[in-house]
């Protein structure tokens, strides 16, 4: 609680809510959320800017997810540095073509790897980093498209709300060795937080384990994309499992390649070639 007087001070000045420091270390995932909103709610109409302090690239998807529907007011982001990753910085309002409104995230590209792997990660990108190409979180697609990229070590299985993206690439692992870092339920729960996609592409091996005791709890979930109409599934063993709980009215295109096989072989699907690099 406040005083009356500067409860008012604060309810005339928006701008006082415009910096917004989401830091996962200083407070529970529920109260971080509830200050993001309050925040967000605060500012109004006018533009805020966030500066993510997060634990690993893990949590970057559920820390900003609030944010993702204002995007048409969110002036610029800030990442602070997690392990060898370096700081990131970026401004949203220098994306987007003159005159355009109602930007929106558009598309979500992961990658999942073992923490193991991370090291061989950072050696590439520090080799990238001296030729100028250190990769980007947020890529942008002109005139009001965003593209969210992120490297992780486990699939988000909620989110504070859900994400509007149309387009999501999964990648379990570098394609040159046999990962199974995602379990097709997680899986399945993480669809279910982006009700709104048209495409999905999704490459790993994934395989069918034994279910852990939550999941022989809450059961299987069905994920309902009711706008779904092109899906990849390219080198899984759990083709019959995702086909049998996502419920896709809307499937007009189905590629499956690459299934239950070790190696790798020519591709001619044409989604896969404009897969975006991470």
């Amino acid at each position: 609680r406040v005083c009356r007087r500067w409860n008012t001070i604060t309810s005339r000045n928006p701008r006082i809510f415009q910096y917004i420091h989401v830091n996962e270390a200083l407070f529970s995932p529920e109260l971080t959320q509830r200050l993001s909103e309050f925040y967000l709610q605060k500012s109004k109409r006018v533009a805020f800017d966030v500066h993510l302090t997060a634990k690993s690239r893990d949590s970057f998807l559920t820390l900003l997810s609030p944010f993702f529907p204002h995007l048409s007011r969110w002036r610029s982001c800030t990442i602070a540095s997690v392990g060898e990753w370096k700081d990131e910085s970026v401004t949203f309002f220098g994306m987007w073509a003159p005159g355009v409104k109602d930007q929106y995230l558009e598309e979500l590209n992961m990658h999942v790897v073992e923490e193991t792997e991370l090291e061989d990660i950072f050696a590439q990108i520090q080799s990238l980093d001296e030729n100028g190409g250190y990769p980007k979180t947020f890529i942008p697609r002109q005139p009001n498209q965003l593209l969210m990229s992120n490297i992780v070590s486990q699939l988000p299985l909620t989110l504070p709300s859900p994400l509007r993206i149309t387009s999501l690439y999964l990648t379990d692992g570098p394609t040159t060795i046999l990962n199974v870092n995602i379990n097709p339920i997680d899986l399945l729960r993480f669809l279910g937080c982006c009700p709104e996609l048209e495409f999905l592409s999704f490459t790993g091996m994934m395989i069918e384990r034994e279910p852990r005791p939550d999941d022989v709890k809450r059961g299987v979930p069905m994920a309902s994309l009711p706008n779904l109409r092109s899906l990849v599934l390219h080198r899984t063993l759990c083709t019959r499992v995702l086909l049998s709980y996502i419920e896709c009215p809307k499937l007009e295109e189905l590629y499956l390649e690459h299934l239950n096989v070790d190696f790798e072989f020519a591709t001619h699907n044409p989604y896969l070639t404009r897969r975006p690099d991470t």
